[in-house]
This record gives C-alpha cells, sequence and structure tokens, in this order.
C-alpha cells in the first residue's frame, strides 16, 4: 500500500532511488555504518518525510550524516537556486526536475549524488531543512526550523538512510 504522502505531490517524485536498499552505498558515521538513498526524493513536505522514511523501512538523516554523505559522495552537483519566487511551485518543481535530471546525464544510478536538494532532517527541536552542499563543501541551507510541516518547495527532498 502507498501512503497518501507518495502520491500527494504533483509532478510526482522522480528521483526515488530505483535500487534495493540493500544496493545502496554505505556511509560510516561515528562507527554507525548506514545504508544511504543514492539521490533524494523530491519534492517533499517536511511533515511527509518521517511517514515515507517509515514506509520504506528507513529514518530520516542528522546534519551530521547529511555531511558525511556530503563528504562520501561520488558525484557532486551544484545546487541551482530558482530566483523567479513569481512562477507558480509545480512550474519550479518541474524546472528543478528538469535541471538535476541534466545534472546527471551520464551518473550511474547506483552512485551517491549531492547537491541536487536541501535534506530535511530529525534535530534535537523537530524536522528541520539542512545542506544543499555546494562542490566546495560548503552549504546553502543552515539549518532552518521555521517552515511549518506542509511547506514544501523543488529545493527540499528527503535522503532516504537505514542503519545498517
Amino acid at each position: 500500500m502507498t501512503p497518501a504522502a507518495l502520491t500527494r505531490w504533483s509532478p510526482a517524485p522522480t528521483l526515488l532511488p530505483s535500487i534495493p536498499v540493500d544496493e545502496w552505498p554505505i556511509v560510516e558515521l561515528a562507527g554507525e555504518r548506514w545504508r544511504v538513498a543514492p539521490v533524494p526524493w523530491a519534492p517533499i513536505a517536511i511533515g511527509d518525510a518521517p511517514t515515507v522514511a517509515a514506509a520504506y523501512g528507513c529514518e530520516l538523516p542528522t546534519k551530521e550524516l547529511v555531511d558525511a554523505i556530503a563528504k562520501a559522495a561520488d558525484f557532486h552537483v551544484e545546487p541551482t537556486p530558482l530566483t523567479n519566487t513569481t512562477e507558480k511551485l509545480t512550474i519550479n518543481c518541474q524546472r528543478h526536475a528538469w535541471i538535476v535530471a541534466s545534472q546527471l546525464a551520464g551518473v550511474e544510478r547506483d552512485q551517491l549524488v549531492v547537491g541536487t536538494h536541501k535534506d530535511v532532517i530529525k534535530t534535537p527541536q523537530g524536522l528541520a531543512l539542512y545542506g544543499w552542499h555546494r562542490r566546495n563543501g560548503s552549504v546553502w541551507q543552515p539549518v532552518y526550523h521555521k517552515h511549518i510541516a506542509s511547506f514544501y518547495d523543488y529545493s527540499q527532498g528527503l535522503r532516504l538512510v537505514r542503519k545498517v
């Protein structure tokens, strides 16, 4: 059964990894090993991220894990913020999906990719957005808690992770 959160958005999430969790790359952090989705699920509302993660037997990453993923990445794209805020959300989602797809041309589906989206993360204060790592290692989005649970836009995604 597919949770409602998986079918709610338009356009449909197109970056869900197409390989089994057991074949996802492994990232190590503080002595723990994590299976990490090669690319994020996007777009996603902040409040829907835990439901989607649970539906796949996964969880949300922490800031520290997102940073470790960025360091371990096989392929890194430069974030592409869209500055025209007058466009409709669906147009921005479609436009960004096209930009990301063109950046990923030729990338193998099992390669760990970063820079495509901000991550929905778990923190002691609740859910937040973080990341969108640039090639130089800096982040576009510091930890940000101020969006409501139903908020989503083209630039936020869910990196599914599962402890090994």
